[in-house]
């Protein structure tokens, strides 16, 4: 058996069920990419997943529109929303 496979085999017993789980689906999502020619066009989920996390930051969501901004009740007396 290669040293990886070994490792993964100890690390899924230590693991939460649900890591454990995890990780069988993602190790089996790889193998079928590679059975078909598939690993250089295919987009890890993980990455994918980081990058959607960053994105929904709050420091992130507020710099990029300029900042944080305030909506409340209108005080105007011109109706709509105010935008502070």
């Amino acid at each position: 058996m290669e040293a990886i496979a070994e490792k993964l085999e100890n690390k899924l017993h230590k693991w939460t069920p649900e890591t454990s789980r995890k990780v069988r689906a993602l190790v089996a999502e790889i193998i079928e990419q590679a059975d078909d020619d598939a690993l250089d066009i295919g987009r890890s989920r993980s990455v994918e997943q980081e990058v959607m996390d960053i994105l929904d930051e709050p420091s992130t969501r507020g710099s990029l529109a300029g900042g944080p901004r305030d909506v409340g009740q209108d005080t105007s007396g011109r109706g709509g929303v105010e935008i502070r």
